[in-house]
């Protein structure tokens, strides 16, 4: 669920990041993120019905820019176990809150509001199926399982969890807001103009390794999302 403040501190802090061209590789994406990240970008109208063929559209086109770029996606999502329960008030809050703004939509229609439509999930699979697009679907949380799987590759990770700033990934860590979904058209050696890549800030932590005892400091000085304040 993200380190509180932490995303902020990157951006307030962009030495600590760096501009890389992605391009011919795998890219693990974290799949929860992105099914918001493409419906709240996209202009869709969530309030008469979901606009889910424009959602499959804007699906389709974004995915189609990662293949122009020779970049091989996996999606991995978080499963619905929660074993310890220490995200149960975390989750029941933001429920709460997605039916209130469900309940101002329904009244006053609110054009200033959004929400994702609830089968907002199962066009984003259906979509991602059709492509043949590789998925994990985990049982629990899926944050070990998509560092796993990147470092196995030797790949970058793709999400807007600031989880993964801690992490040690051999292939750095991309926020999915930072990739610039327009591929450069570049000459290359031989003459032949080919696509690019997109653009991505990836975290430089592997080459400035945080120390085990300041990732230990990090996590109550920014303080986990989960945590109440009497628990800090």
């Amino acid at each position: 669920m993200g380190v509180r403040g932490l995303s902020s501190f990157f951006t307030l802090n962009p030495d600590l990041s760096e501009w890389k061209d992605l391009h011919s590789t795998k890219l693990v994406v974290d799949g929860n993120n992105l099914i918001y990240m493409i419906y709240f970008t996209s202009n869709l109208e969530c309030v008469y019905g979901g606009d889910y063929d424009g959602y499959a559209t804007a699906i389709r086109n974004y995915f189609s820019i990662f293949k122009s770029c020779n970049i091989e996606l996996i999606l991995v999502f978080d499963g619905g176990h929660d074993v310890s329960n220490r995200k149960l008030k975390t989750t029941q809050r933001r429920l709460q809150e997605r039916l209130a703004t469900a309940k101002a939509i329904a009244k006053t229609g609110a054009p200033n509001l959004k929400i994702l439509p609830i089968l907002a999930h199962e066009v984003f699979k259906d979509v991602v199926r059709e492509l043949g697009i590789e998925v994990f679907q985990c049982s629990f949380e899926a944050d070990e399982e998509i560092a796993a799987i990147a470092n196995y590759y030797g790949c970058p990770v793709a999400s807007q969890d600031s989880d993964f700033y801690i992490f040690n990934l051999v292939g750095g860590f991309i926020r999915l807001d930072s990739i610039y979904t327009s591929p450069q058209i570049v000459t290359a050696e031989n003459g032949e103009k080919n696509w690019h890549s997109q653009q991505s800030k990836r975290s430089k932590r592997k080459h400035q390794q945080l120390s085990s005892s300041s990732s230990s400091a990090i996590a109550p000085i920014c303080a986990p999302s989960m945590l109440q304040k009497e628990q800090i």
